[in-house]
């Protein structure tokens, strides 16, 4: 079987100024991420919120927080591999391998995709974002979070002071 796993690949950017980030995303025909290991992925979140057709490796951290009827996933082999010097003894790390031909698929899927889809991604995508993303609906829920934190110990606190 022939291997269609992604080259490692590093490319290194110039330093780009945040109010400049959108020029580049509006210029772009879609964001494509083959990672083989992702976390919360803000890139991601920015071309969403430019309205960008998205293709990401299908397996991350993304398939959590991403809308799955928007974005496309590029199937990919997992692979375990062991930690040498990982701090919990005989951790072992989840590589991903996207797959080289339904990667090249996608794309030419999106490319072929009509304006009037793309517009409807573009809206969907952009409000995916400001409803679940935007600072003030984070803020909102750091507020929540710290609220019952601080309600949660005051109770607490007032357990441990006898009654008179």
């Amino acid at each position: 079987m022939k291997n269609e796993t992604m080259p490692f690949i590093r490319v290194n950017f110039p330093q780009v100024r945040n109010e400049e980030m959108a020029v580049y995303y509006w210029a772009a025909d879609a964001y494509i991420a083959p990672f083989r290991a992702e976390a919360f992925g803000i890139p991601i979140l920015e071309a969403m919120a430019c309205g960008l057709p998205v293709i990401v490796t299908g397996g991350g951290a993304v398939d959590e927080y991403a809308p799955q009827d928007l974005i496309k996933n590029i199937p990919s082999e997992v692979r375990y591999v062991d930690e040498p010097n990982a701090i919990i003894k005989g951790h072992r790390s989840i590589i991903l391998y996207p797959k080289l031909k339904e990667m090249a698929r996608l794309m030419q899927e999106t490319m072929d995709l009509s304006p009037e889809s793309t517009w409807n991604i573009a809206d969907g995508f952009a409000n995916f974002v400001a409803e679940n993303y935007a600072m003030d609906v984070i803020a909102g829920r750091w507020r929540d979070v710290i609220k019952e934190e601080l309600e949660r110990a005051v109770r607490d606190f007032k357990r441990l002071i006898p009654d008179p």
